[in-house]
């Protein structure tokens, strides 16, 4: 299945896109052609767009804490004499605080990134089992679906949301597929095995 999957990677996938006489190359899953790029961009655009949102909302009392002790060490060091908090000496009382609140700050911004690709995984791999589709997917009338153009089930929906990664990972270039392959499909989705194409409902 792997040695499948990486061949389907670096191919044309000319089985996915028929070229028939006067007609352009057309994805087999219901005859639809490639969807232009920057549909599924604006798409992926809102999704992302979706989930900062709901993020900035779950870490608002942490994110507000933290800017509120920030002022109070900042208060108490100009109180000190010293002109920031950031110039707090090594031997003063202030210190420890200070040491405290950057550690505070650092789990922060480390928890707060795990929690955003939870978030993420969670809501793609959810509105690909039930819908086929994302809310910004919705929006702009697309929808994913199997090479042979039947629905996601919850092991290929799950498998196409880890994958997002592994385009992302080198420098995105598996996103930026789209732009050299004929059918317009990124890594993600011939792994997968999946397509995106119109939403004709």
């Amino acid at each position: 299945m792997e040695n499948k999957n990486l061949t389907i990677l670096f191919t044309d996938m000319k089985d996915f896109t028929p070229r028939t006489s006067g007609q352009s190359r057309q994805a087999t899953a219901g005859g639809y052609s490639p969807v232009p790029v920057w549909r599924r961009a604006v798409a992926f655009g809102v999704d992302i767009l979706l989930v900062a949102v709901v993020l900035a909302f779950l870490t608002t009392r942490e994110r507000t804490g933290i800017h509120r002790q920030w002022d109070e060490i900042r208060a108490r060091a100009v109180e000190a004499g010293f002109g920031s908090a950031d110039e707090i000496s090594e031997g003063s009382p202030l210190r420890p605080e200070l040491e405290a609140f950057r550690n505070r700050k650092s789990r922060f911004i480390k928890d707060r990134i795990g929690l955003a690709h939870l978030l993420f995984i969670l809501y793609v791999f959810t509105a690909l089992s039930f819908k086929g589709k994302t809310f910004g997917k919705h929006l702009l009338k697309l929808k994913v679906v199997r090479t042979d153009g039947s629905a996601l089930r919850y092991n290929r929906a799950f498998l196409r949301t880890l994958l997002y990664y592994l385009s992302a990972l080198p420098m995105f270039l598996g996103f930026l597929w789209v732009f050299f392959s004929k059918d317009r499909t990124a890594w993600h989705d011939r792994i997968s095995e999946t397509l995106v194409v119109p939403d004709l409902r």
